[in-house]
């Protein structure tokens, strides 16, 4: 390949470019070929790297059999004794151009080109994983991450995961979760969410970002929970008010301020795996607001009648809001109607 045939691709992507172009050739016909990608691996090991590079991308990337893999590793080996290194400013075409007509060749170096950049871009993917895991309304999902920690999402969640060699990220962008974390202690595993920061190494813990405050609760192992309250998203490494929180307790973040507290009931915290709704002494307004995240059917409070308490503690399931609405409906002194797929409670 000549500077004159792609002005346009730069040292690195050329490289590449050749590397996937020898890929294609030695799957043709190894044995037709054989010396010629020997003498072009012992160029350099940047060579040897890039058709790694490529080798890599067709077996993970492009679905590529890896039964007809070549094995590089004993090609080289086997061949080291009879190759001689090539002068740097020689750079041959690959052998066997009567194959490939010359009408041809464009297409061949536009599609080794692409190869190129989509091996780069695999390369960099591989140093920091990024992943998005959501759930819809009423939507309950369970996903093992990369590293084999296990998340479960709850009702209209979404969480952003970024695996790097030295951390495990996660941002809670809303919604509720359960992690089940691998254990790594040089990988430590942090979760954020609103405000507030959990840094982890291996346990397991329920985390849920509502409007004003994030929840923690820790069922097994400790965390350390940090409250960032003035930094934004890009800085909160900043040390805020932290606390430790072991099994069994909760951690509320608000205000800047962490406040830790023995969880009531760890079963309970984790009663949304069942599709239930716990209520303790919860006004009507808190009552529609948890129903609304687990249906497309909505409720909408409005007036005084939003701040009534109706149950000291009461138990519904959570994809039955109509429970509620007939619970309601005895009671003279409230007026419900059924607007589309909304019902609206007031006072009457």
């Amino acid at each position: 390949m000549t500077s004159n045939e792609t002005p346009f691709i730069d040292e690195e992507s050329e490289l590449s470019a050749e590397a996937a172009e020898w890929f294609l050739r030695i799957q043709d016909d190894v044995n037709a070929h054989r010396q010629g990608l020997l003498a072009w691996l012992a160029r350099s090991q940047k060579h040897e790297q890039a058709y790694r590079q490529i080798e890599r991308l067709h077996s993970v990337s492009l679905g590529f059999d890896p039964l007809m893999e070549i094995d590089v590793d004993a090609l080289v080996s086997t061949g080291k004794a009879r190759v001689i290194a090539l002068p740097i400013a020689v750079v041959p075409d690959p052998p066997g151009d009567t194959q490939v007509p010359g009408k041809w060749r464009p297409v061949r170096i536009a599609v080794a080109v692409g190869v190129a950049v989509a091996a780069m871009a695999f390369t960099l993917l591989s140093l920091n994983s990024s992943k998005e895991y959501t759930t819809a309304i009423g939507e309950q999902r369970t996903a093992k991450l990369d590293d084999g920690s296990i998340v479960q999402l709850n009702t209209d969640t979404r969480i952003t995961v970024t695996l790097s060699k030295t951390r495990r990220d996660i941002r809670l962008v809303r919604g509720e979760a359960l992690f089940i974390v691998e254990h790594e202690p040089s990988r430590p595993f942090i979760v954020s969410a609103g405000t507030a920061r959990v840094r982890v190494v291996g346990t397991s813990f329920n985390i849920r970002d509502r409007a004003d405050t994030v929840d923690v609760t820790v069922l097994e192992g400790a965390v350390q929970v940090t409250a960032n309250e003035a930094l934004p998203d890009n800085q909160r490494s900043a040390p805020g008010d932290v606390a430790p929180v072991k099994a069994g307790e909760n951690a509320r973040v608000a205000s800047g301020r962490v406040v830790t507290s023995p969880a009531s009931d760890v079963v309970e915290t984790l009663s949304w795996r069942e599709r239930r709704l716990v209520f303790h002494e919860a006004t009507l307004e808190d009552m529609a607001r948890e129903f609304n995240r687990y249906n497309n059917s909505q409720i909408k409070v409005i007036g005084s009648v939003a701040s009534r308490v109706l149950f000291k503690t009461a138990t519904f399931s959570a994809d039955r809001p109509q429970s509620l609405i007939l619970y309601l409906s005895k009671d003279p002194s409230v007026s419900i109607e059924a607007v589309s797929d909304t019902w609206v409670i007031r006072d009457r």
